[in-house]
């Protein structure tokens, strides 16, 4: 049995069609993929890189968080103050405590819990990562990322 071969423009259309197809596929997967990864309010939820790093206030007052990758962060001298509206080492040490991000209901917020020197001194808050992940807000002035924790 011998096969016909197809015409040029027949091979023409059929490589056309087939390009078309992949490229509709591709934009289905991408719909498909951001429909996934948004919450019911329409925001996508953080990951570990969105919040990882050194957070510094913008109002200039040397405030800063540091966030680390493993569930830990620090809290400077400036940040118990400002927010903790206490300072938790009275020696003006840099607090220590952990990190967690918010449940189903607000999947762009990040839960801090630090710890003082005393043992009931603890301190807890939270804020939401805005602006593509790049500033905070909730608390009592703004943080901006910027770099990667020490």
């Amino acid at each position: 049995m011998t096969r016909t071969p197809l015409s040029e423009p027949m091979r023409l259309f059929l490589q056309v069609a087939g390009l078309v197809l992949v490229a509709v596929l591709a934009v289905l997967g991408a719909a498909v993929y951001g429909l996934t990864a948004l919450d019911s309010k329409g925001e996508i939820a953080l990951d570990v890189a969105d919040v990882e790093g050194t957070w510094t206030a913008e109002d200039g007052s040397g405030a800063r968080l540091v966030i680390r990758r493993d569930g830990s962060v620090e809290l400077s001298k400036e940040a118990q103050i400002m927010d903790c509206a206490a300072l938790m080492w009275a020696d003006g040490r840099v607090a220590k405590g952990t990190w967690a991000f918010g449940d189903s209901d607000d999947p762009r917020m990040v839960f801090v819990k630090a710890r003082g020197s005393a043992p009931g001194d603890a301190c807890s808050f939270d804020f939401r990562v805005v602006d593509g992940g790049d500033r905070t807000s909730g608390l009592r002035h703004a943080y901006v990322r910027g770099g990667d924790p020490d």
